[in-house]
């Protein structure tokens, strides 16, 4: 069964374990995220940008000490904190 990676990224947002997360990111979200590629006609630039992308990376920076500060780091937080919370409520194709 295909999880919502929108929901994943924000239930990362709490996570402890940068392991899991990278785990997460690896077996789930990254699969995922290149099919939305692939599907859009797009490629490794699209998939770096990729909102759920950051708040993973986001998250695990922090986990390590590295968290990104500034204006634009939060601005850009925020927005994919807003995209992800608008897809989370979606239905998962099968």
């Amino acid at each position: 069964m295909k999880r919502n990676i929108y929901e994943l990224a924000l239930l990362a947002q709490s996570a402890c374990n940068g392991s899991g997360l990278i785990n997460d990111l690896a077996k789930t979200v990254l699969p995922e995220v290149w099919e939305e590629a692939k599907v859009l006609s797009q490629g490794t630039d699209y998939v770096n940008k990729h909102p759920v992308i950051y708040l993973f990376l986001h998250q695990l920076m922090f986990l390590a000490g590295n968290e990104p500060l500034g204006d634009k780091a939060m601005n850009r937080w925020d927005e994919c904190m807003e995209i992800c919370r608008a897809k989370a409520v979606e239905p998962v194709p099968a």
